[in-house]
């Protein structure tokens, strides 16, 4: 990602920002993430913080930390008292997971990288991989580090993407209802692979219908899915809503 993207992510993005940053090229290199400690070992350029609240961390303790590591740019839930962080760019939002995946998409976008995207029970990295492998050696081609497939991953691996890569291979991981529409709204996938429906996080939903249903629908707009031949009732659907499907 870039300063100039985020400056013209947020120009549109309808958040205020409350500080400003000092200026700096447009083209220069932005490093987010919701870990202050990689943020002091991040590659040369300007880096940012999303201060996120968990079960058993408070990301907005950690403002200060980050700051001293050298982020200038934070993304922050409106509602917390916050310290002074001097020359930052500060986004105060209701949802700052949420605004991290928009600034994501923003980026993909400004990027016209083509994305394909995996998801699945199991075999996500594995068929990352696989693909990589394939495509590297005849284009420009990036893959999500490591199994960077959460709500918090899909846009930690989605800020790594640049302008000259012709191909990009996301994975996508959900645990959740409700989750998958937020990951392909990030992604935004132009080709699919679905590479198997198990049981896992089946007891978060009503059945493996619901289970099925909810992981198709980051295909939405892809061009063609691929799947393996066994996965029946997965293709159907696919075919029943206009998407090609081959089989392996």
């Amino acid at each position: 990602m870039t300063v100039g993207a985020w400056k013209k992510w947020l120009h549109g993005s309808g958040l205020r920002c409350t500080e400003s940053s000092k200026p700096l090229p447009p083209d220069t290199s932005l490093f987010l993430s919701q870990d202050s400690r990689e943020l002091e070992t991040a590659q040369p350029g300007a880096c940012g913080f999303v201060a996120l609240s968990g079960n058993w961390h408070n990301g907005h303790a950690f403002l200060e930390e980050a700051h001293k590591a050298g982020a200038r740019y934070f993304i922050v839930h409106a509602s917390e008292s916050l310290p002074v962080l001097q020359d930052s760019d500060i986004v105060p939002c209701e949802d700052p997971v949420a605004a991290w995946q928009q600034l994501t998409r923003f980026w993909r976008d400004a990027c016209g990288t083509s994305v394909i995207a995996i998801t699945g029970s199991n075999g996500k990295t594995t068929v990352k991989e696989w693909l990589l492998q394939l495509i590297a050696p005849r284009t420009v081609a990036f893959g999500s580090p490591r199994s960077y497939n959460s709500q918090v991953g899909v846009p930690l691996a989605l800020g790594e993407l640049h302008p000259d890569h012709q191909w990009g291979i996301v994975e996508a991981g959900i645990s959740q209802p409700g989750e998958m529409d937020r990951l392909e709204n990030c992604i935004a996938p132009d080709v699919g692979v679905l590479t198997h429906l198990g049981e896992a996080h089946l007891e978060h939903f009503s059945d493996a219908a619901a289970l099925r249903a909810e992981k198709l629908r980051l295909f939405q707009g892809c061009s063609w899915v691929a799947m393996p031949g066994y996965l029946n009732e997965a293709a159907d659907d696919l075919r029943r809503q206009g998407s090609p499907v081959p089989t392996w």
